[in-house]
């Protein structure tokens, strides 16, 4: 609505300037206007300038300067546009499912509450896990079918955890083929550790209390799991990294350490390691 407003009161601007042509406006001030607004990060003040030079004077010599900064100003405006759009969007279902929970009594709300509470949570708070503990398993599977759970590869140590912590809360009634979801889950964040052996020898305290550790060994039952418990789609995709976890420890011995006196360790070493930060680049 706000956004319609904004476009209402720049068209009526824009006619009452094309019509009188009073009021000692300028084509050089208009954009002079948007050029300050641009250069102050007023993007969308920026862009409503440039916007209106081009729908008043469409054949200054200036007006593809101003379609060029005009389009610069719409992209670098987007995202805070975005926020107000999601906002909006917020509240208004908000206001609707109360009214939903008021005139529909009995009636199958979980997916729109699931995706209202999404929302609100912000996706920082999912890709800690923090906010996954909240979902039971209905709605934790709802997530998961729309992708709304940040990928395990952004963070393995904490898929890792929240996994561990949910099914700790949750010991039952999950859903068909929930489980070999978490799985798949659980083994694409060790096939990153496996990866990635400066974080993986940084955790492998941790790992060994959850029973992560040797890696390759905690990966296969993983992926043995997702494989018996998944769907079509997750057996599929089991299978396909299965094949490729087999070709990595086929071709090297798990337990024979890092090569600490080869070029890469001793670059890293001169540069500051950070073990806990020395992810396989994705």
């Amino acid at each position: 609505m706000a956004k319609f407003l904004r476009k209402l009161s720049l068209l009526c601007f824009v006619f009452f300037l094309v019509t009188t042509r009073v009021g000692g406006i300028t084509p050089e001030e208009v954009f002079q206007d948007g050029r300050r607004a641009f250069e102050l990060g007023h993007w969308a003040e920026a862009k409503e300038h440039f916007y209106l030079f081009g729908q008043s004077w469409p054949s200054h010599p200036l007006v593809v300067q101003a379609l060029l900064l005009e389009s610069l100003s719409e992209l670098r405006a987007r995202p805070a546009e975005d926020t107000l759009a999601k906002a909006d969007r917020l509240a208004s279902l908000s206001v609707r499912l109360k009214l939903f929970r008021e005139k529909l009594p009995g009636q199958e709300l979980s997916e729109l509450e699931t995706a209202l509470q999404v929302e609100t949570s912000g996706a920082s708070l999912l890709a800690t896990g923090t906010g996954i503990l909240a979902f039971p398993p209905k709605k934790l599977d709802h997530l998961l079918n729309r992708n709304l759970i940040q990928n395990p590869s952004q963070d393995p140590i904490g898929t890792l955890s929240w996994i561990r912590q949910w099914r700790r809360r949750y010991p039952s009634g999950y859903p068909a083929g929930l489980v070999g979801k978490l799985e798949m889950m659980r083994s694409k964040a060790l096939w990153i550790l496996l990866l990635s052996p400066l974080p993986a020898r940084k955790s492998s305290a941790i790992l060994k209390t959850w029973g992560a550790w040797p890696l390759g060994a905690a990966l296969n039952r993983s992926l043995n799991k997702a494989f018996q418990d998944g769907s079509l789609d997750v057996k599929r995709e089991a299978s396909v990294l299965g094949v490729s976890v087999d070709w990595i420890l086929k071709n090297r011995k798990e337990n024979q350490g890092l090569q600490e006196d080869s070029k890469w360790m001793r670059y890293l070493r001169e540069r500051g390691i950070h073990e806990a930060e020395a992810w396989v680049p994705r």
